[in-house]
């Protein structure tokens, strides 16, 4: 998926995000945007790198929206000094149910 492509799909998900953000303006959409780019890059390095993969797949676009509300509302590494604050629980087993689909969705393009 070239750049070009990333940033389109991170623009036809920003409404969802904003709403999952509960945010009516457009004052942070490039720290959003920033976010939800990161949390493709996430997913990405903790699945694979095949990005036809990752085109109109309900569950990659759940787990951006909900690491881009964790990098959005958790903004440093470290939270109230209580140490690291990883992303929640629900975008961990998003990611451990992808694996496995990553790897028949390869097993069945090299077949193709």
């Amino acid at each position: 998926m070239s750049e070009e492509v990333k940033k389109t799909m991170i623009d036809d998900m920003l409404e969802n995000i904003k709403l999952s953000l509960r945010i009516d303006g457009d004052d942070d959409d490039a720290l959003i945007k920033l976010c939800a780019e990161s949390s493709f890059a996430y997913l990405k390095n903790a699945i694979g790198p095949d990005e036809d993969f990752y085109k109109d797949n309900s569950q990659v676009q759940l787990a951006i929206i909900m690491l881009t509300d964790h990098y959005y509302r958790v903004r440093s590494a470290t939270q109230d000094g209580k140490g690291a604050v990883e992303p929640d629980l629900g975008t961990k087993q998003i990611i451990l149910q992808l694996k496995p689909a990553y790897s028949q969705f390869i097993k069945e393009k090299g077949s193709d």
